[in-house]
């Protein structure tokens, strides 16, 4: 994550996996080394969870 940090912002990055194939505990990881990361605060972690995907998708008929 930090290589891409360093080529765009966290308003372009979104987040996925493929649950549930991947184990619960693959997931935790993943989340609690973004949530590590210095360079996210919770602003940026609003948006690369959600945040931008909604913002990609609000077209989209629901």
């Amino acid at each position: 994550m930090a290589s891409l940090l360093a080529f765009t912002t966290a308003d372009k990055i979104v987040i996925g996996s493929d649950y549930p194939f991947v184990p619960e505990p693959g997931l935790k990881n993943m989340f609690a080394e973004l949530k590590n990361m210095p360079e996210l605060d919770s602003v940026a972690l609003e948006k690369i969870y959600k945040g931008n995907a909604l913002k990609l998708f609000s077209n989209w008929k629901r």
